[in-house]
């Protein structure tokens, strides 16, 4: 892997690390809202101090995981993901509209999915910016 790739998984795992430290010392952690890979790899750490993974080994995980979903749809998510999670608006306004849309989530199919306009814009958006076609590692 390039060493920019590596470096800018780093500088993700740091800031994320430091807001999940913050709340973990403070306790008012909301284990909840983390449900994110890289959420859960921070965590694990925490929750084993010397037995949990260090921050190399979490930035090398991090960094793998993001690095084999590069490949079409699989990219598309990746990327897609990626926003959402570093938009912490856009997940909100995504959250609503599912609420708005969904009362039970045995309504949600294939076919209702495409009643999320918001959703369906942030994926469009996240294609044409980050798109399989776009890349150059």
């Amino acid at each position: 892997l390039s060493k920019q790739f590596v470096d800018f998984c780093s500088e993700v795992v740091q800031q994320k690390k430091q807001q999940i430290e913050a709340e973990y010392r403070a306790k008012t952690l909301d284990r909840s809202k983390y449900k994110f890979l890289l959420d859960l790899l921070i965590l694990n750490s925490l929750d084993n101090d010397e037995h949990g993974l260090t921050d190399k080994e979490i930035t090398d995980e991090f960094a793998t995981f993001l690095f084999a979903g590069m490949d079409t749809t699989s990219f598309l998510s990746s990327m897609t993901t990626y926003h959402i999670h570093n938009k912490p608006k856009m997940l909100e306004n995504i959250r609503k509209e599912v609420d708005v849309h969904f009362k039970n989530p045995s309504e949600i199919t294939t076919d209702t999915l495409s009643k999320l306009e918001y959703l369906s814009a942030v994926i469009n958006e996240s294609l044409r910016f980050t798109g399989p076609g776009s890349r150059t590692l």
